[in-house]
């Protein structure tokens, strides 16, 4: 009499599996795409006489939790296995250009919606709904600290805002995971890093810290999110916040968020340049694996 045996295939792209004769039943282990982290707002150039505002931290995306399902099969049919897409990383905003009256930073990008994961009209993982929100842009003249920014993810982890930016000679906020000041979610309280740091007397603002990576397995990865840029000092432009795209979410993660550009400072007749927010990250694909035995 012959053994039976377990039998598995696993999918990170999309295609077809054959059910095999006499296999009537299997177990489809898998998650939909994680969505893509927003980029930071660029930093406010500052003028003549004062300096600029630094840019907003983005949000990270939303991540998925795999699961598995138990699913009917008919012997011999095609079914098409669908993966779904991870969601592009938003981009970065553009510092404030060297003005005498200063300039307002521009806002980042959003991250992309990433797809669901299906298994023919059989069952559906669902995706992260969405990206992050981008990071709000400094503010010309030291008047705005660039809107926070968060986000609640559909399935799995929320997604986790990025710290606001500061004022003149402010630095700017640290991102928190699972804290109602700064995310949608309700729990926690993770501090995820610091914000940039402000440039000093007539220096601009520091930029605010971007979201961090949200883990699928219901974890956050307090330490993947990038570094903001600084505020410049009297005479000097902002700094440039790190990109969030260096890192691509993995293993049902969202993407990072890129942190916000740090504000220009003073100086006379043109004024200086805000710092460039930093990009997002993109998120994972799905994946599915189906297990039945012959």
């Amino acid at each position: 009499m012959a053994m039976s045996r377990l039998l598995r295939k696993t999918f990170t792209g999309s295609g077809t599996w054959v059910a095999p004769a006499g296999v009537t039943e299997v177990i489809a282990y898998g998650r939909g795409g994680t969505a893509g982290g927003s980029g930071g707002g660029g930093g406010a150039g500052g003028s003549t006489t004062t300096a600029g505002g630094g840019g907003a931290g983005g949000g990270s995306g939303a991540s998925c939790i795999a699961y598995a399902a138990t699913l009917t099969v008919v012997p011999n049919t095609s079914y098409t296995i669908t993966i779904g897409a991870a969601g592009a990383g938003g981009g970065g905003g553009a510092g404030g250009a060297a003005a005498a009256g200063g300039n307002a930073g521009t806002a980042g990008t959003g991250g992309g919606q990433a797809n669901n994961t299906t298994f023919g009209a059989l069952f559906t993982w669902k995706a992260g709904f969405s990206g992050g929100p981008s990071g709000g842009a400094g503010g010309a003249l030291g008047a705005g600290t660039g809107s926070q920014s968060n986000f609640r993810g559909m399935l799995g982890l929320d997604g986790f805002g990025g710290g606001p930016g500061g004022t003149v000679n402010a630095s700017g906020s640290p991102a928190y995971s699972n804290n109602s000041t700064y995310s949608t979610a309700t729990s926690g309280g993770v501090q995820s890093g610091s914000g940039g740091a402000a440039g000093g007397a007539s220096g601009g603002g520091g930029g605010g810290r971007g979201g961090p990576t949200a883990g699928g397995d219901g974890t956050a990865d307090a330490t993947a999110c990038e570094a903001a840029g600084a505020g410049g000092a009297a005479g000097a432009n902002g700094a440039n916040a790190t990109t969030g795209g260096a890192v691509v979410g993995v293993n049902g993660m969202g993407g990072q968020a890129g942190s916000g550009g740090g504000g220009g400072g003073v100086l006379a007749v043109s004024g200086t340049a805000g710092g460039n927010g930093g990009a997002g990250a993109a998120g994972a694909a799905g994946i599915l694996t189906i297990c039945w035995v012959e």
